[in-house]
C-alpha cells in the first residue's frame, strides 16, 4: 500500500508540474506529439479526500 501511495504522489507531483506553466504544458505537449500519442484527454488533479479518484485519474482510454 506504500508504495502506491508513492506513486500516486509522484503522479501527482508530475502533474502539478506540467500545469505549473504553459511554458512546461507546451513542452509536455510537443514531447507527446513527437512520441505519436494522440489523445482528448486533458491531466487533472484529483482530490485526495476521495480514493476512487485515484482510479479514474491513472485510467487510460
Amino acid at each position: 500500500m506504500d508504495a502506491l501511495h508513492e506513486v500516486i504522489q509522484k503522479i501527482r507531483e508530475s502533474i502539478r508540474y506540467i500545469k505549473s506553466s504553459q511554458e512546461v504544458q507546451g513542452k509536455f505537449n510537443e514531447i507527446l506529439q513527437r512520441a505519436g500519442i494522440n489523445s482528448q484527454k486533458a491531466l487533472f488533479l484529483d482530490n485526495p479526500i476521495h480514493w476512487n479518484l485515484h482510479i479514474s485519474c491513472l485510467k487510460l482510454h
